[in-house]
């Protein structure tokens, strides 16, 4: 008996080690470059942490996905680190807990580590998967709700089997809605196809009754997915016309819906034709997987990649197909060897193909390191009640503002931290981001301290105001550092484009037309980017007969570009 129990907790930190170490390696070498998983990628990371605090029990009730947030509020008192500390071992826990239900699933005897080591590594190198688990954390709640009522499922034989699988269908729901069309899905299968239970054919009609009642208690209370809105300028814009719903699911599915990943599934279909039940189970993960992305199919306007990774985690257990099948002639291992070998190269080459529409999320990451680097100077260079301004992070996503926040948590005093971005963002908690449009010049006397960064996250200046006097012609590249850059002779039209949008970018619209003229004249007219960027400016400012003017003249010189047709037509929406 004791050996037995020493055997069981070896295999459970056998394959804790698996997925811990596949995490670190993939976060480490593919990814970022550097191993930081507590710095959130996205900045609602940040808001979870801080919106949950100060929140009673009757608070949770009241609000969408209450679930989640009483889950997120136990770990956010501290810190948004905790927080992210806390949606990565929660995801952690997914995979193990994914592990188990592949075992239940395929039948494994064996612990097979090699299929485990392949799936972890394929799953965290997928790149949706390394923006959604510092992004979206109520998924990776829902997600464990769901895969606790899977294993109930097959583990459970009690009378009380039920009565937890609905316990689990509600925590599911209330946690995010994402899940719960999957939960339909999979008793819809096990109801008609697999099992054929009558207790799995209740849970079809239950399953689907409670989806519904969930969704229904969510739009009352007011949660933003299901807030269906009508304004068609709204990111929660809720269209039920059935060419976009498809559209919409198929940029969702993109990730599995290619040539590449219908090979792969055709490959291991082959392999288990004579195993009906096996089949079902194949086609029943595929279901789940791509079904996760139902709900989203209605919200044409919100069509971000943070959510194309929710069903890939089901899709890739498929591969725990092929450590079912028994081979045991020495030609059959062969042929398996061969179907795994072709199954890595199809999901690898899956992972390569779809990295285009996931770069902008990987590529600030080294921009983020050195950020996060430079503040130890900052850190050691500013005193309790000093006024900071922070400028220019403009090229960078979001994280690298958000990161700001880290700061706070690094020292035990408070300043006054200003950060100079781009773009419509304000955000009056300790830490205060200003557009540049709006900060007027004159203002920057009140500084104590001004930080200029380069586009690669250095810091590339420090100007203390307690000690020097602010340099009144400098003021521009002041407010934008990468200023400095351009004045050279001989700019490129590359330069000369990117140095007009930086000066449309902070409010001096003349300059900006003028560097742009200047680009029309490099390029003898031949350019349509000079005219289409001249029309912005002049679109911007409600100038819109002069930005139709060159926003036509764009399209006179490249027609084929949308980009420009799209401009023509919604300016002359605007006239």
């Amino acid at each position: 008996m004791m050996e037995i129990k020493k055997k069981k907790y070896e295999k459970i930190f056998i394959n804790i080690m698996i997925i811990s170490i596949s995490y670190y390696m993939v976060l480490r070498f593919i990814f970022p470059k550097y191993f930081m998983p507590l710095i959130a990628h996205h900045s609602d990371m940040i808001d979870y942490a801080y919106d949950s605090n100060g929140m009673g029990i009757i608070d949770f009730i009241k609000v969408p996905r209450g679930v989640g947030q009483f889950i997120i509020s136990l770990f956010s008192f501290s810190n948004y680190q905790i927080t992210t500390f806390f949606s990565v071992i929660i995801t952690l826990i997914n995979i193990y807990l994914l592990f188990i239900v592949a075992k239940k699933i395929f039948n494994l005897e064996k612990s097979n580590y090699f299929y485990k080591i392949v799936y972890s590594i394929l799953v965290f190198s997928h790149p949706g998967f390394y923006i959604n688990y510092t992004f979206d954390i109520y998924s990776s709640i829902s997600l464990t709700f769901l895969l606790l009522l899977l294993l109930n499922h097959y583990y459970n034989s009690n009378s009380n089997k039920m009565l937890i699988t609905i316990i689990l269908i509600l925590l599911c729901g209330l946690s995010k809605e994402t899940y719960l069309v999957s939960i339909i899905v999979f008793f819809f299968f096990n109801g008609l196809f697999i099992e054929k239970t009558k207790e799995n054919k209740i849970m079809i009609i239950l399953s689907t009754v409670m989806a519904g009642l969930i969704v229904y208690w969510n739009k009352n209370i007011g949660s933003a997915f299901v807030s269906l809105s009508s304004n068609q300028d709204s990111a929660y814009f809720t269209s039920f016309k059935i060419k976009s719903i498809i559209k919409t699911f198929l940029y969702y599915v993109k990730d599995w819906g290619n040539i590449v990943t219908l090979v792969l599934f055709v490959v291991v279909v082959i392999t288990v034709l004579k195993n009906r039940d096996k089949l079902f189970k194949i086609v029943m993960l595929i279901a789940m997987n791509l079904s996760a992305y139902i709900p989203y199919a209605i919200l044409p306007n919100h069509v971000v990649p943070h959510y194309r990774w929710l069903g890939i985690a089901f899709g890739y257990l498929i591969i725990f197909a092929i450590a079912d099948i028994d081979y045991n002639k020495k030609k059959q291992k062969i042929v398996k060897g061969i179907i795994t070998v072709a199954i890595l190269l199809i999901l690898g080459i899956n992972i390569v193909y779809v990295y285009k529409d996931y770069y902008w999320a990987v590529k600030p990451e080294t921009i983020n390191y050195n950020v996060l680097k430079g503040f130890d100077y900052v850190e050691k260079n500013i005193d309790p009640g000093d006024n900071v301004l922070i400028t220019g992070l403009y090229d960078t996503e979001e994280t690298i503002y958000k990161s700001m926040y880290y700061l706070k948590n690094r020292i035990n005093y408070e300043c006054n931290i200003n950060v100079l971005t781009t773009r419509n963002t304000n955000i009056n908690n300790w830490v205060k981001f200003t557009n540049v449009k709006e900060i007027p010049q004159d203002t920057l006397k009140s500084f104590d301290h001004i930080f200029l960064y380069s586009s690669d996250g250095n810091i590339k200046k420090h100007i203390n105001l307690k000690k020097e006097k602010l340099d009144i012609s400098k003021l521009d590249e002041i407010i934008y550092p990468k200023l400095a850059e351009y004045k050279k002779e001989n700019m490129t039209l590359v330069e000369v484009l990117d140095l007009g949008n930086i000066y449309q970018s902070i409010g001096k619209s003349t300059m900006a037309i003028n560097t742009f003229k200047q680009g029309i004249d490099m390029s003898q007219g031949k350019n349509a980017y000079p005219y289409y960027f001249t029309g912005n400016v002049f679109e911007a400012n409600g100038d819109y007969t002069k930005a139709s003017e060159y926003y036509k003249k764009a399209v006179e010189i490249d027609n084929t570009n949308a980009i420009f047709s799209d401009a023509v037509e919604r300016i002359s929406e605007s006239q």
